[in-house]
């Protein structure tokens, strides 16, 4: 809808994967949620929980070094796994991996062709999100 009427030349969505309670089935929803839009970038992100934040705050739900252990190894093992099933679903819907984190919809216009120097943090940009 109205992103589109807007014109915007780039539109760029980044998501977060590893997120409590996250599925690989909720994730191709995600997914294919912000596909419907067809944006131009894509970045994937996992979910960083730093100190001082509420999500730190929550804690761990086990508790001991053996048990934190055991919970951050799946909380990494999930968060590979979820991924590898956003990377291969955006390379089978028309996307390319520009970098760990960046795919670009492969008909999206190249760099040279708009502004090579924009930076989000300088030149704007509009960012919605739950955060």
């Amino acid at each position: 809808g109205r992103i589109r009427d807007a014109r915007i030349p780039v539109l760029n969505i980044d998501l977060i994967y590893g997120i409590d309670g996250q599925t690989e089935r909720s994730w191709l929803a995600s997914l294919d949620a912000a596909l419907a839009w067809r944006p131009e970038e894509l970045y994937l992100y996992p979910l960083y929980v730093r100190p001082l934040t509420g999500l730190h705050r929550i804690g761990p739900t086990m508790t001991g070094p053996e048990a934190q252990a055991l919970e951050d190894a799946a909380w990494d093992e999930q968060r590979l796994r979820l991924y590898a099933v956003g990377r291969d679903h955006l390379l089978a819907h028309g996307y390319e991996q520009v970098s760990m984190r960046m795919f670009r919809r492969t008909d999206a216009p190249r760099e040279q062709e708009g502004p090579e120097d924009y930076a989000c943090q300088t030149d704007g940009m509009i960012g919605l999100g739950c955060g």
